[in-house]
């Protein structure tokens, strides 16, 4: 009974300073305009260019008290973080690129970005078209490859989330009339079926 009932280990207390220090402040409170690291260590988003109009990257470490801009991304409107937490890909006019934030040159993946950047476990890269369609391209550079083609009375598609295996993903459906789908994917034909919409 006692070892049931004797109080368990108190967890540590960690306290932080409010995110945003003066002058780091996001710029932009959208979902796009965040991105966790998959280790959970740093906070991405939309912050200030110092006495300029617009925003770009800037990064939170939480072992840091202040957030730093990330070079080369004036403009941006949308990133994503690698599995790695090592490297940026972000919405530039209208190209995907990607950045090291060790440092390096930028590459450009692919243009016609649209929105809705996911770095996936695959070593993938989503993103949406101009015409609605969910597409991605590998991370390293190669071909876009169409995952799925938006459909009559939709908006948009996109990809979620890749599930474990690979082969099936979560598919996010925007419809003309703002409700939204949830579809599973079948990455290796293609074919989606919905699981629930709002």
């Amino acid at each position: 009974v006692w070892a049931l009932l004797r109080p368990g280990t108190p967890l540590p207390v960690e306290r932080y300073e409010s995110p945003f220090r003066a002058g780091q402040e996001p710029v932009q409170l959208t979902l796009g305009g965040f991105r966790l690291s998959p280790d959970g260590s740093m906070l991405v988003y939309l912050g200030p260019i110092p006495d300029a109009a617009g925003g770009q990257l800037w990064v939170r470490r939480w072992d840091d008290l202040d957030a730093v801009p990330v070079r080369g991304t004036v403009g941006t409107t949308e990133a994503a973080v690698s599995p790695d937490g090592r490297e940026l890909a972000f919405r530039q006019d209208g190209e995907l690129k990607v950045l090291a934030l060790e440092g390096g040159p930028t590459r450009v993946l692919a243009g016609d970005v649209v929105s809705v950047l996911r770095w996936h476990a695959d070593h993938y890269i989503s993103f949406v078209t101009p015409d609605g369609d969910a597409v991605r391209v590998p991370a390293a550079g190669g071909a876009v490859e169409l995952v799925s083609a938006a459909r009559e009375g939709e908006a948009r598609r996109y990809v979620l989330q890749v599930l474990p295996g690979g082969d099936r993903a979560l598919l996010g459906v925007q419809l003309l009339n703002q409700r939204f789908e949830l579809h599973a994917l079948d990455l290796g034909t293609g074919e989606s079926r919905p699981l629930t919409s709002a």
